[in-house]
């Protein structure tokens, strides 16, 4: 029954002409259910209740669809991203909150994560919506630090080197933390766990351009 439901809901999608967003929404659950190694069109056109060639209708290939579901989870990150900020009094607050935000996505979010950041996709430019999508979220980190630059909190020479720095940080700590790569021994001698850890490596990046600091931008 559950079967014939799902083929019912995607034929109406077909004839009210969104099949193309059930599959991506398809594509997206069959990633974060066994990860984006083991996804195929064929897998997807089950899942959503659709003949094995409606798929190709849409997407040429698997790494066409995965650009879709990696364009959501730029989309979402960057959603979280600004709500994080929201009612912030200044940059520093911004950026601390942007950072544990990152985090926290890669953490919740982590088959979106790897598929955005993992190499799946071989060129961002030939999808410009995903292009797109990416820079987005790199361009809020950016504009954060616009504003520290202008009202003095942040230490700040050249908002997009900085931004890179600071993503480049806060991205390495989320990998650490999603692949399970920190060692147990040394987090145990440091007295810290992942939480902890991100905080510091966040509060390091804000006193690092504190004004008269400049360690970031040395």
């Amino acid at each position: 029954m559950r079967d014939t439901i799902a083929s019912d809901m995607a034929k109406n999608q077909y004839h009210h002409g969104n099949l193309r967003q059930a599959l991506i929404e398809a594509a997206a659950d069959q990633v974060v259910e066994f990860g984006a190694d083991r996804l195929s069109l064929r897998a997807v056109a089950r899942r959503a209740g659709v003949s094995q060639a409606a798929p190709y209708h849409h997407f040429k290939d698997k790494e066409a669809l995965l650009a879709e579901v990696c364009r959501m989870g730029f989309e979402d990150l960057r959603t979280r991203s600004e709500a994080s900020i929201v009612g912030l009094p200044d940059a520093p607050a911004k950026l601390r909150a942007l950072g544990i935000e990152y985090v926290r996505f890669a953490r919740e979010r982590n088959a979106f994560f790897r598929v955005m950041f993992g190499g799946y996709i071989k060129d961002k430019e030939c999808y410009p919506e995903l292009k797109s999508s990416a820079e987005c979220s790199f361009e809020l980190l950016t504009e954060v630090l616009m504003q520290g630059q202008r009202e003095g909190s942040l230490d700040v020479n050249f908002p997009p080197k900085d931004a890179l720095v600071c993503w480049a940080a806060v991205h390495g700590a989320a990998c650490l933390i999603v692949d399970g790569a920190l060692p147990e021994d040394k987090m145990e001698m440091a007295g810290i766990d992942a939480d902890s850890m991100i905080e510091s490596v966040v509060d390091r990046l804000q006193r690092g351009l504190a004004p008269g600091v400049g360690v970031l931008t040395s």
